[in-house]
């Protein structure tokens, strides 16, 4: 992008960095977790197994507050896409 600017060369005790991101926070590795066979309700489950009926009902309420105020925007570019 800048081709005149010059660019220090990695030395012995210079280590290369990764290039910024698009929104210019460094790049950051992530720690390797486990991989569990979890299911949906594994997520609304309390800690003693149960399932948690009130993060039920407060998902269910959230995905429908986020449905209605999305669904005016996407109507109707859906309706010109499928005539």
């Amino acid at each position: 992008m800048f081709p005149a600017r010059p660019r220090p060369m990695p030395g012995p005790r210079q280590q290369r960095r990764m290039p910024p991101t698009p929104f210019g926070m460094p790049r950051m590795q992530q720690p390797q977790q486990q991989k569990r066979n979890r299911s949906v309700f594994a997520m609304f489950q309390t800690q003693e197994g149960s399932l948690d009926f009130d993060k039920i009902s407060s998902t269910a309420r959230q995905f429908n507050q986020i449905y209605h105020q999305v669904s005016p925007m996407v109507g109707p570019l859906l309706s010109k896409f499928f005539k």
